[in-house]
């Protein structure tokens, strides 16, 4: 499984939109490092995130909150995602709320699914593939 993936000079500062740091994901240790920062998995005009700088992306993020239920009996694990997409590569990344609380919802499992697809140069067909996943 390979993506490219943006990172910036900071982690965990809500308001940045600076993501200069290109890096293609090619394999566990690459992706490690890589979300030691904030990062993106689109290319953005001037580095700069925000939909009408949207260039291109590899990958499709989706974020797994486990906010549907409080019953941890039927969260969404790592093996049900093996289940709903048994045939399918992605990787999973905790998310900066992982185990713990998030709003009024206790602790949880809460991550980010990566899957690779081919290049998107389009913001409206992003947005469009997110849905259909």
């Amino acid at each position: 499984m390979k993506f490219v993936i943006y990172t910036a000079d900071c982690t965990g500062k809500k308001a940045n939109c600076d993501y200069p740091h290109r890096g293609e994901v090619d394999g566990p240790e690459v992706l490690q490092e890589a979300v030691k920062k904030d990062h993106v998995c689109a290319g953005y005009k001037d580095n700069y995130r925000s939909k009408d700088n949207f260039i291109t992306s590899d990958a499709i993020v989706m974020d797994v909150d486990n906010d549907h239920t409080d019953d941890p009996t039927e969260f969404i694990t790592e093996g049900k995602m093996d289940e709903l997409f048994p045939y399918i590569d992605y990787c999973l990344v905790p998310s900066r709320h992982h185990m713990l609380p998030k709003g009024p919802h206790p602790a949880a499992l809460r991550f980010h699914v990566i899957f690779s697809v081919n290049p998107i140069d389009s913001v409206g067909e992003y947005a469009k593939t997110k849905e259909l996943v």
